[in-house]
């Protein structure tokens, strides 16, 4: 199950909870948080045309939509697209096909995200890109209780891991590790102050 993979399976939601799915693809995540508490709040994060289409027709009846990349500054960056393969980033990649430009939002500047006095799940898989994420979303950190980021060999043509940027970053920011993906390499973090 798509929940247990990101170490979430075990968590209990709370009524209403905001949960951020930074990188929805085609909206599975969201669609399964969604499927245990239906009250959730979703916010589903996708700069992929054709999967955001296809989160449209998935979640879109109960989350609300973004269709921007995630990072450190709110630019137009290059998008590489390798639909095929399920492995779109802003990091160049090995086998794309095409280059897009996308928008490229803080997490920091999203307007219903500053008005909520809690964030309860931050969910990250952005193909390597996750470091960017979690750098846009600094201010944010406080207000959020978990953290689910892949963490996984997929940064720019070399496959690289995000985990010591990852954990140095939130561990430095008040997290702490809670467990770490057997199945799939994905790290869940709680906030200290939760």
């Amino acid at each position: 199950m798509i929940l247990d993979e990101y170490l979430i399976g075990q968590l209990l939601f709370p009524e209403n909870a905001v949960v951020v799915d930074c990188g929805a693809n085609v909206g599975d995540f969201s669609s399964a948080v969604y499927d245990i508490e239906a009250s959730v709040n979703l916010i589903a994060i996708e700069p992929g045309p054709t999967e955001f289409l296809c989160a449209e027709h998935n979640i879109g009846a109960f989350a609300k939509l973004e269709n921007v990349a995630l990072g450190e500054h709110e630019t137009v960056a290059n998008f590489y697209l390798s639909s095929e393969h399920a492995d779109n980033s802003l990091i160049q990649i090995n086998n794309f096909d095409r280059i897009i430009n996308v928008p490229v939002k803080r997490l920091d500047n999203f307007e219903e995200l500053i008005r909520v006095d809690q964030i309860f799940l931050l969910k990250i898989e952005a193909e390597g890109f996750e470091p960017e994420i979690l750098y846009g979303s600094h201010d944010l950190l406080t207000k959020v209780v978990y953290i689910s980021v892949d963490v996984g060999f997929e940064r720019g043509t070399s496959h690289e891991s995000t985990l010591p940027q990852v954990v140095n970053f939130l561990l430095n920011n008040g997290f702490q590790v809670v467990e770490v993906g057997r199945k799939r390499l994905v790290v869940l973090f709680k906030n200290e102050n939760y």
